[in-house]
Formats: C-alpha cells, sequence, structure tokens
C-alpha cells in the first residue's frame, strides 16, 4: 500500500497537491493499481502529509493535512489559523474510499501526521495543533468516529510559524499509547516522550530524551 502526493501543476510555486492511493498485490511487486484520488475536494490548494494505516480486517486508511476550510474562510474574507485534519477509510481494498471527515481543524500547517493501529483495529492519530493563537502543542484522536481530540503536550510553544517537526506514536500489544515529539518552547525544548495506558485519556510527565 503506497499512499503519496500528486501535484497537478508541475512546476507551479501553488502549494497544491491531491492525496493518491495504489497498492501492489502480489510479489515482486512490478504491478500497481490504477492511483486513487483520496480527497474529495479538488480546489488546487494543500492536500498533503499523509499518513496512512491498514488494520486486520483489511480496512485501509488515510488521514492528511487539508486547506479546504482554510480556502473556504478565506473567499469569506474571515481568518484561519493553520490547515485541518482530515481522513478517509476504503473498504473495497483500495477501489475507492469512503468521504472524507474532518477530525480537527486548526492543524499545524507543515508537520506530518502520525498514525498507529489500536488493539481494535482503530485508527489513532496524533499531529501538532494550534491552539489559542499560535501555541504549537500536540492532539491526538482515535478515528472510532466517537472520540474527541485530546491534548498530549502541554509545552505551549507559540510561534507564528509552522516548526516543520511531525510527531510520533506507537501502540503496543498491551494497549499501552507510546508518543515522542519536538519542542522549543521557552522552558521546555528538545525531543520528548510520553506514554498513556488509559487509550490516551492522559498521558506520563513528559520525559526530555
Amino acid at each position: 500500500h503506497i499512499a503519496y502526493i500528486h501535484d497537478p501543476v508541475p512546476g507551479s510555486d501553488i502549494e497544491d497537491g491531491d492525496v493518491r492511493y495504489t497498492r501492489s498485490a502480489a510479489r515482486p511487486y512490478t504491478t500497481w493499481s490504477l492511483p486513487v484520488t483520496v480527497n474529495d475536494d479538488l480546489e488546487p490548494i494543500s492536500h498533503r502529509f499523509e499518513a496512512l494505516g491498514v488494520n486486520a480486517r483489511g480496512e485501509i486508511w488515510l488521514a492528511w493535512l487539508d486547506k479546504r476550510d482554510a480556502s473556504m474562510a478565506r473567499q469569506q474574507g474571515k481568518p484561519y489559523s493553520g490547515a485541518a485534519v482530515y481522513y478517509a477509510v476504503s473498504r473495497d481494498g483500495g477501489r475507492s474510499f469512503a468521504g472524507n471527515r474532518r477530525a480537527a481543524g486548526h492543524s499545524c500547517e507543515c508537520c506530518r501526521v502520525a498514525m498507529a493501529m489500536d488493539g481494535d483495529g482503530v485508527p489513532v492519530i496524533l499531529w501538532r495543533h494550534v491552539y489559542d493563537q499560535n501555541v504549537r502543542d500536540h492532539a491526538l484522536l482515535r478515528l472510532d468516529g466517537k472520540s474527541q481530540p485530546q491534548r498530549v503536550s502541554q509545552d505551549n510553544w507559540a510561534i507564528d510559524a509552522c516548526p516543520h517537526h511531525g510527531p510520533a506514536i506507537s501502540i503496543a500489544p498491551d494497549g499501552t499509547y507510546h508518543v515522542t515529539w519536538f519542542s522549543n518552547a521557552p522552558h521546555r525544548h528538545g525531543l520528548f516522550y510520553a506514554r498513556s495506558a488509559d487509550g490516551g485519556k492522559t498521558f506520563s510527565a513528559p520525559l526530555n530524551f
């Protein structure tokens, strides 16, 4: 399974792009399926920094950073901080994807999204979020359609820019969430690790490693 960004206007300075998906079903992986465009918003804007996961049921999940909400706000003359996190799932082997759903608005623009599969096959995503005016900390969400985003880091790193440093997440067989991230807050900078034993509801104190 491969997800990649297709630039519909090569050589332009417009930050446009579509999320594409393709798969190869058998070794030696020399033939690939026709690419499918996953984002259902086809405006020439940024759909980028995708994360892909496949669970034991064969569901193919994709999450990415999307500028459609920012574009709509701009057309209405309204301010909009950052981008948004959107996702979609395929349950037919990647031949088609369900309609896009928004996980959260106001994500950081260029910090990649991280994804890991929980024990029940539900993907969990982690991304850098824009809190308040320009605080760039991290949020986590189980894509079960019921959960709400949980704030993971409390660094309060205020920066009017995108740090270009995405987080990472891994979920152990015992259900423990392990997350890492970069921060450059005045009182807390470097690489940090934390874990959660209750499905991301609470996290241990960050360890600066």
